[in-house]
């Protein structure tokens, strides 16, 4: 089974490099992605110390 992350990153990497986003489309992505990203490395850290 795959991991959260694993399944999520293509999705938030599409969602970050789309051609037909502007801009600043791409960078409010970007820092949507980095947020997720964040909070999905935390869960596992947090159940990994369990």
């Amino acid at each position: 089974m795959k991991r959260v992350d694993q399944l999520l990153d293509p999705l938030l990497t599409r969602i970050c490099r789309s051609p037909e986003l502007s801009p600043e489309q791409k960078r409010r992505n970007q820092e949507w992605a980095v947020k997720i990203r964040k909070q999905i490395d935390a869960a596992r850290l947090a159940g990994a110390k369990k």
